[in-house]
């Protein structure tokens, strides 16, 4: 099975608000997260803590990026060569607006 690989274009600033749609993202149990857009530091920091708080294993844990100044091609790009061998499935999202996972 391929693991998940998901680019998260990021539209506002995060708040705690979010929280609830990242608790989502976290129980697909994505490989990669990769965040760009606005305040993209922020909201890839969130997830961390979403993933510690869970108290699930360290090897379930994403691996989480972000990419302030680049555009969706390039985060592209760099999720599909951290992905392993090419297998990922890739999920491109909108956050906020595509708060269903």
């Amino acid at each position: 099975m391929a693991s998940l690989a998901v680019v998260i274009r990021t539209l506002c600033p995060y708040t705690v608000a979010y929280e609830p749609a990242l608790r989502l993202l976290a129980d697909r149990l994505p490989a990669l997260c990769c965040f760009h857009g606005i305040d993209c530091a922020a909201w890839e920091e969130a997830l961390d803590w979403v993933m510690i708080e869970t108290g699930r294993d360290v090897e379930l844990f994403a691996l989480t990026s972000s990419h302030p100044g680049e555009d969706e091609n390039e985060v592209l790009d760099f999720a599909r060569a951290c992905s392993t061998h090419g297998k990922a499935e890739l999920l491109c999202m909108t956050l906020p607006e595509s708060v269903a996972i």
